[in-house]
């Protein structure tokens, strides 16, 4: 688990950096530093991340905006901002800031004692997420995970039937993976799975939910979609996958692609456990022809 610090000031780093060290919280979490939010957004992307700290210097839309993104790939990390002496936000976009998912605001001028407190408490609570949401991320990726999925299908379901609406299920195999994993080893293979779990979520609504099933296997749940638009988002997380080159830190460029079955509600099953099975059949089956497809239940079921 990372905890995450945002700041342009090298001031405020140093004396961050020093608490850190004089309180060995570095020996109960990994922390790195960062002033620049591409690289806010790549570590957030690559690791499954406890805390975030930002310094709201660079104003606070754009703070709105890097909790926005943080929140969509790690949705229970526990974000701080810090007040600086430039910048006095209004009420308004105090509350649009605990809107937006911050856990904590200190406005200026704020006390280290404040910060040291807040990090305890932190570090006390293990990842910043409460003990009963830990049990739904999948440790690797920071994504949702089976246990989750199962509990959020049959509220999907429930809602579904309550107001005669629709959901799919996209079952997503990233194609000849065991060969990552043989030739690169697994260090590169769980880097892989990082990315891919990255891309899924960015090509997705913030109100669908991407979880990771298990090894190389992904499901993504899309609120009130048929399976015809359901079609077209996996169509389009295949081709993303497709023309991407995975630079890995190790140098090495891998290209990957992923076969992807569809199954909706009502259309191919009434109960949660028939539309994952169709789902997975359709993958299998797709992976069964020319891989690097999407196939749906509907043509699984009808040989279309």
């Amino acid at each position: 688990m990372h905890t995450l610090v945002f700041t342009k000031n090298t001031r405020l780093e140093k004396q961050i950096n020093k608490t850190i060290k004089i309180r060995n919280f570095d020996s109960r979490m990994k922390w790195d530093f960062t002033g620049d939010i591409q690289t806010l957004y790549n570590l957030t992307d690559t690791n499954a991340v406890h805390s975030v700290y930002i310094d709201s210097a660079t104003g606070i839309d754009d703070t709105i905006m890097m909790v926005s993104y943080i929140l969509k790939t790690n949705p229970f990390s526990r974000i701080t901002v810090l007040g600086c002496s430039d910048i006095t936000p209004t009420a308004e976009q105090i509350t649009k800031l605990f809107k937006s998912g911050v856990k904590n605001y200190f406005p200026f001028p704020w006390d280290m004692s404040d910060l040291i407190s807040d990090i305890e408490n932190s570090i006390s609570d293990k990842s910043g997420l409460s003990s009963g949401n830990l049990i739904f991320i999948d440790d690797l990726t920071g994504l949702y995970n089976t246990r989750y999925l199962y509990f959020k299908l049959e509220k999907e379901l429930k809602k579904a039937l309550e107001k005669d609406t629709c959901f799919a299920i996209l079952f997503i195999d990233i194609d000849n993976f065991k060969s990552v994993n043989d030739t690169y080893g697994h260090i590169v293979a769980s880097t892989v799975l990082n990315l891919i779990g990255r891309f899924i979520r960015e090509n997705t609504r913030e109100t669908d939910l991407v979880f990771r099933y298990g090894g190389d296997e992904f499901v993504v749940m899309l609120e009130t979609t048929d399976s015809e638009k359901a079609f077209h988002v996996a169509e389009r997380l295949r081709k993303v996958i497709e023309n991407k080159h995975f630079l890995i830190k190790t140098k090495h460029k891998l290209k990957l692609t992923v076969s992807i079955g569809i199954a909706s509600f009502p259309e191919d099953g009434k109960t949660t456990v028939d539309i994952m099975e169709m789902a997975d059949q359709a993958m299998y089956a797709g992976k069964k022809t020319t891989k690097n497809v999407v196939y749906t239940a509907k043509k699984l079921l009808y040989n279309e």
